[in-house]
């Protein structure tokens, strides 16, 4: 290398910038798309965008850009700016966000593109990301689990959350279990067989009527297309299963007997149904469970817990319960059958306890004897009062005879009335 070529390099390297030498560049990493969210009536949508480089970079300037349809740009907001219009901007080391509210038709049409410009030495680098688009999203909500009423019916109920849009259909499709989907019910059709439709501004209800077996062996979903900005979207629900409404029986406590046995049973609340299976579960403080027993319906009883054995109950009982046994929960598990349909449900937690001794009732030979006494003693007491009563006026009477004197009465002389008469007049 010759000196001239020598000295142009080192002068390159120490006086020249460093991006002259080794060259600059960074990316602006944004998503190709975003989807609405709707957030108290409300239709927002968040934009992330970030750069791939780390320190020794400075960050001047970040902006976000929509772009029309017609391919014109329009800047929505830009750092250091104290206010957007609805649009908030968060910042950090490398990720910017931008938050876009009240968001309109003509907004979805549109595009957005993030620009950020860095600092590297003394000169200045902007870069671009891709075109994000807005797609207009929601949600449609339907129970997993829809129970059947005792006389064969069963409401579905279907809600979505976009705001601002218009309804345009609702449907109801039952899928078999070969996975294929059958239309029940659509808005607007006169009558559906077995199904009734009730429409409401953002929920519908598909009441289903005359269910058969293999109806419940089938799944239900709905399905919403809405319009928003000239444009149909469609999303579905996820699948509701039927099951039949029951509930094990199963009381709260239960008292242990004097021999040390107690019994737990198990009933299912459904007409029609059969046991085919019947678990008892002993539950520890940690909620730790162990199966105690199983019984099915064609087994035959046990001789350490025995059974009680019937199509529609069946009862454990427990020997030998201490102290031990005591500290557990125990819980039923039954597998009933209805209708060639299988269902699995659990009772409530049930805790044993020690039977309290009560007062022993009263014999009824031993009530009359009772009664017998107490009238005996009444009918002396009244002997003796009307003895003390008689012999207190025998006491009177003898007294008072004799305290007596015999005194005989006669009639004043007509002499002496004379005299009254005047000393009368005297005074």
């Amino acid at each position: 290398m010759s000196r001239l070529n020598f000295n142009i390099f080192i002068f390159n390297l120490f006086f020249l910038s460093p991006e002259f030498v080794f060259g600059y560049d960074f990316k602006v990493i944004q998503p190709k798309s975003v989807s609405v969210q709707h957030v108290n009536q409300e239709q927002t949508a968040s934009i992330s965008c970030e750069h791939d480089k780390g320190h020794g970079y400075k960050l001047l300037d970040v902006r976000l850009y929509r772009i029309s349809q017609n391919g014109k740009p329009e800047m929505l907001c830009q750092k250091g700016e104290p206010s957007c219009k609805d649009v908030n901007l968060t910042l950090s080391s490398t990720k910017f966000v931008f938050t876009l509210r009240n968001i309109k038709p003509e907004a979805i049409r549109a595009t957005y593109q993030c620009e950020i410009t860095m600092g590297y030495g003394s000169v200045n680098y902007t870069r671009r990301g891709i075109n994000t688009t807005l797609l207009y999203d929601f949600h449609v909500i339907q129970p997993e689990v829809q129970h059947v009423n005792p006389d064969q019916t069963a409401s579905i109920s279907c809600e979505h959350d976009s705001y601002g849009s218009k309804l345009q259909d609702v449907r109801l499709y039952r899928i078999s279990q070969n996975d294929k989907p059958e239309m029940l019910c659509q808005k607007g059709e006169p009558s559906c067989k077995d199904v009734n439709l009730t429409l409401s501004s953002t929920k519908f209800v598909f009441t289903l009527r005359n269910i058969k077996p293999e109806a419940i062996r089938a799944t239900y979903q709905c399905e919403i297309t809405m319009e928003y900005g000239g444009a149909d979207y469609t999303r579905n629900g996820i699948n509701t299963t039927l099951l039949y409404d029951f509930h094990v029986i199963q009381p709260e406590v239960q008292h242990v007997n004097p021999d040390q046995t107690a019994s737990i049973s198990c009933e299912p609340k459904a007409e029609g149904s059969t046991i085919q299976i019947a678990r008892l579960y002993r539950i520890s403080q940690d909620n730790s469970e162990h199966m105690v027993d199983q019984k099915s319906i064609t087994d035959s009883c046990s001789t350490v817990i025995t059974h009680q054995c019937d199509q529609s109950k069946v009862v454990f009982i427990l020997q030998e319960v201490g102290p031990e046994e005591m500290k557990f929960t125990y819980q039923c598990e039954k597998i009933v059958k209805k209708k060639d349909v299988v269902y699995i449900e659990r009772g409530k937690l049930k805790k044993l306890q020690e039977r309290k001794e009560d007062c022993p009732s009263l014999d009824r030979s031993a009530l009359g004897w009772i009664l017998i006494g107490l009238l005996v003693l009444m009918f002396l007491y009244s002997c003796v009062i009307t003895c003390l009563y008689f012999r207190l006026k025998a006491t009177v009477w003898k007294n008072t005879k004799e305290n007596c004197t015999y005194v005989v009465m006669k009639p004043p002389t007509q002499k002496r009335q004379h005299e009254d008469i005047y000393q009368m007049m005297q005074s």
